[in-house]
């Protein structure tokens, strides 16, 4: 048989829009998926680079004669050459107290424009419009961006105050920029408004981690608990035997922003340290990016009795985990060009202080041992969140950030879903262990709290055993209950017909009913469900049936 032709329902991630996962099947739109997440978040784009939220906060970025900008003393000529090669560079002729500036103000920010002389040579300050973070470029007729940084910028200000005094300066500028974050990334324009691109509130995740085929991305609710997650040369970060080199090498988000963390001479530890807060019984992963330089080995610690203190040794050449203490769960993963996500999770058996604690070690096994001055490892992204497993990366830059819930659904689509018997597939990759709904067919919208009352659903558990159960007006029909699954690519299929249940997992037969009635069903959940946490999955395919599959064809649909 033909899966595809036999389905009424084929979900394979590859459309998308804001709020809109594309089915394949029907392409009449009535099986595509509405996908809510109320926050920014990453994912693995297909250049195989973390894409973060990005956001020129400026208006009219380009326009500066716009009253958006404030200018004094300066005459502006637009339709010039510009880094392109088009003609939307803007020659600025500043005579006098003379400045161009622009005010959004936000914390932890830096400030860019493109610009050159008209002729010959030129000088030219960029900063934020109070003066500070003030930085001076000496230029030629060639382009280049200029840009300042600043941990408090009040906006963004170019001006022509030189050597303690105001000089004339002939310049021609384009594209300019001012965003969170201390490097400038890809020009983004803007006019009424300021613009954000990358993975925004409501924008499905096609992740394509170590896959050239990209699989949607569904996670539930967490907060990083670092603040500044990427600038480690921040004071919120503890330097212990060591020195911080910022911006050194090329991060996993594909700009020059990943910090190396290097050692002094001493016969100690070497490494960095920023605490967190923890509450006794409740479970937290930490996690970072790491990358081999001078040393080739790294240790990552909760640092604390509140969670085992004790820590888990890396090697970064191999990508391979060389040991984990008692009590304390630990991974690794290739995220390309050298570069290791590490994750340590643990049970706080206290309340109070945790730490991520992260260095360089000379071998697998001790964190002490004679430094070399500069020898070290590179660094991005350090996270620490409330939950059993790691999730996708969240950037933070002075404050803990949250990031929603993703949710996938079907309108009511009674008529793509067996009423009477059917089969619903999965195809998903576990990352973690999962925590609530992971596929549900119900008479309800899957993320309203009445959801299960007339509902065949699969979830899994906070111990990650399987659970498969169908309900009519809350009565329980048929229940099955089984082991975890392990991490990694697992195919699931779950066929329903009035006494004749069945699920088959990775092409196993695990369990069977032969007594209970089937609900009537109109929606279809994809990760969500009533209650607050939401399983983290990557889903790579899934399938209704109106017609319940012979035992012979479930197996092959679920054969990895």
């Amino acid at each position: 048989m033909s899966y595809f032709d036999d389905a009424s329902l084929v979900m394979i991630p590859s459309g998308y829009k804001n709020q809109k996962v594309y089915s394949v099947k029907p392409l009449d739109g009535s099986g595509d998926l509405t996908f809510s997440r109320a926050s920014s978040a990453t994912r693995v784009a297909s250049n195989g680079y973390i894409e973060k939220v990005r956001t020129n906060l400026l208006t009219y970025s380009n326009t500066f004669s716009n009253a958006a900008w404030t200018k004094n003393n300066v005459t502006l000529t637009a339709g010039q050459v510009d880094p392109n090669g088009g003609t939307n560079g803007t020659r600025a002729q500043f005579s006098g107290v003379s400045y161009i500036f622009q005010a959004p103000s936000t914390a932890f920010a830096t400030a860019s424009v493109y610009v050159r002389a008209t002729s010959g040579t030129a000088n030219i300050r960029i900063g934020d419009s109070n003066g500070n973070y003030v930085v001076a470029y000496a230029l030629t007729e060639s382009w280049q961006r200029i840009t300042a940084f600043g941990s408090a910028m009040s906006g963004i200000s170019i001006d022509s105050f030189i050597g303690g005094s105001w000089t004339a300066q002939d310049v021609i500028i384009a594209f300019a920029q001012f965003e969170t974050g201390d490097i400038a990334t890809d020009y983004i324009a803007t006019t009424s408004a300021a613009v954000s691109v990358g993975p925004v509130s409501g924008l499905p995740r096609l992740d394509y981690l170590n896959s050239t085929c990209p699989r949607l991305l569904l996670e539930p609710q967490r907060s990083s608990l670092v603040t500044y997650s990427e600038q480690i040369n921040n004071a919120a970060w503890t330097k212990r035997n060591s020195t911080i080199s910022a911006n050194a090498a090329t991060s996993p988000d594909g700009y020059t922003n990943a910090d190396k963390i290097q050692e002094d001479t001493s016969n100690d530890r070497h490494d960095i340290y920023q605490s967190f807060s923890v509450t006794s019984g409740t479970a937290y992963t930490i996690s970072g990016f790491v990358k081999a330089a001078e040393r080739t080995f790294c240790f990552l610690s909760f640092g604390s009795s509140n969670v085992n203190g004790g820590n888990a040794f890396f090697n970064l050449s191999t990508g391979t985990v060389v040991s984990s203490p008692a009590g304390i769960t630990s991974t690794i993963t290739s995220y390309g060009n050298g570069w290791y996500r590490i994750t340590s999770s643990g049970t706080a058996s206290g309340t109070g202080s945790a730490y991520v604690v992260c260095g360089p070690t000379l071998t697998g096994t001790s964190i002490t041992y004679q430094g070399v001055s500069g020898s070290g490892i590179m660094t991005y992204g350090f996270m620490a969140e409330a939950g059993a497993y790691a999730t996708s990366y969240i950037p933070t830059f002075g404050t803990s950030v949250t990031r929603v819930k993703d949710v996938a659904l079907t309108g009511s689509v009674p008529s793509l879903i067996g009423q009477t018997e059917g089969v619903m597939f999965i195809d998903f990759n576990r990352l973690g262990t999962l925590d609530d709904s992971l596929f549900i067919l119900s008479n309800v919208a899957g993320t309203a709290s009445n959801s299960y009352g007339n509902s065949v659903y699969i979830y899994q558990i906070s111990n990650g055993n399987l659970v498969v159960e169908c309900y009519i007006s809350f009565v329980q029909q048929f229940s099955f209950s089984l082991t975890a699954l392990s991490v990694g690519r697992h195919k699931v299929a779950i066929a329903y017909k009035q006494n004749d249940f069945a699920i088959y997992v990775d092409g196993v037969l695990r369990g069977t009913d032969t007594s209970g009635n089937v609900p009537a069903m109109n929606y279809l959940t994809i990760a969500g469900g009533a209650d607050v946490p939401v399983q983290i999955q990557a889903v790579n395919q899934a399938l209704l049936f109106k017609t319940r599959l012979t035992n012979a064809q479930l197996a092959e649909l679920t054969t990895l």
